[in-house]
């Protein structure tokens, strides 16, 4: 792991280059913290170098998500728990009868007054206040499906998406469930999203589908428009369109259609500020917004792209097999283990509201200083 200074133009090597070679989570946090959890390793790991922060819950073997409120406080989701790492230092935890804690990643997040955690048990947790509240437990554990997807539309319902047992929505404290479509209840649900209109997408291994129509009583449908595709991800933009990830093909539609808009390098796609939507397809970054359609090409950026980010500025960051690169005024700006990233292969690009750029590489973390 290395820390990179672009005033200095120097890379200083952190006290633990060879510590996390299979993270499992990684948190980039406020005023430019980052933190780490390896496979197999029961402690937090910050990436600045800092002391090891042990999780003190009984019989943890490994930590497979990460999270930070708007208090600051950082959540790790385990395999024997959930807990909670105040500002301060202390620790808060939650464990019981259904580990509170295997989550997949896509299924912890904070809606700015409680988090949210979802497991591979099939229940979802409410943690407020000090308290957790179990509030989608399964009937048996023989019923139980994972939670795979959660989604807070725009009316403050939640939605769950599980692995082959439908979907659910909670609104207040009522629960309606949608299991009536036979392909959704045996379809692994991946992700959600809400469309302009507010219908609510479900992307999942057998196809697109949508629950809308009255609030009173929803309708959910299989979608013979995105039937040829097998999400990866979905994304809304504000045009209305639904954008979907499917096995190496990147899709822009609604019900009325889908069209296949280009072949992705990476199943990778962002949303900047502005609505725009960009993604790398072979040969290109796409810039996409309003139904036109910018290319830049990547002749002169090395390697294959791994993953895209868009900073508040306006900056497009790529990381690729071979290194980073940075979209400055039309050119692009590479950035390599010479210049002090931990590895050439970039796996993650998170720009932070500070200006700084934390790098997920095959030899650790790297963070990249204004």
């Amino acid at each position: 792991m290395w820390t990179l200074d672009t005033k200095n133009k120097t890379g200083q090597p952190a006290r633990f280059p060879l510590e996390i070679r299979e993270p499992t989570a990684v948190l980039f946090g406020k005023e430019g913290r980052a933190i780490a959890a390896g496979r197999f390793q029961t402690e937090l790991i910050p990436l600045d170098g800092g002391a090891r922060i042990p999780i003190p819950l009984p019989q943890i073997k490994q930590v497979y998500a990460l999270a930070q409120t708007a208090d600051g406080a950082v959540w790790a989701g385990t395999d024997g728990g959930a807990a909670r790492l105040s500002p301060d230092g202390g620790w808060d935890l939650f464990y019981g009868p259904d580990p509170a804690a295997v989550t997949l990643p896509t299924t912890l997040f904070d809606d700015g007054a409680s988090l949210w955690l979802g497991t591979f048990g099939g229940a979802v947790w409410r943690i407020a206040g000090g308290r957790a509240q179990e509030i989608w437990p399964p009937l048996t554990p023989q019923q139980a499906n994972p939670t795979s997807a959660l989604l807070r539309d725009g009316g403050g319902a939640l939605w769950l998406g599980l692995f082959g047992g439908g979907a659910a929505r909670r609104d207040g404290r009522t629960w309606t469930t949608f299991t009536a479509e036979p392909d959704l209840f045996q379809a692994q649900t991946v992700d959600a999203a809400q469309a302009a209109d507010g219908t609510i997408w479900l992307g999942a291994d057998r196809g697109l589908f949508t629950i809308g129509g009255a609030a009173d009583d929803p309708v959910c449908r299989f979608e013979p428009a995105g039937r040829e595709i097998l999400a990866q991800a979905l994304a809304a933009d504000p045009q209305g369109n639904v954008w979907a990830v499917s096995e190496g093909a990147l899709w822009r539609g609604n019900q009325a259609g889908f069209q296949r808009v280009a072949t992705l390098v990476q199943p990778a796609v962002t949303a900047a500020p502005n609505g725009a939507v960009w993604f790398a397809a072979a040969e290109e970054l796409a810039r996409e917004i309003n139904g036109r359609r910018q290319t830049i090409s990547l002749a002169d950026v090395p390697g294959e792209a791994t993953d895209i980010a868009v900073g508040r500025d306006g900056r497009i960051w790529l990381g690729t097999t071979a290194g980073a690169a940075a979209l400055e005024e039309g050119q692009w700006r590479l950035l390599t283990t010479r210049d002090g990233l931990g590895n050439n292969e970039v796996w993650r690009v998170r720009p932070l509201p500070d200006g700084s750029v934390w790098f997920l590489t095959a030899g650790g973390g790297s963070w990249l200083r204004p």
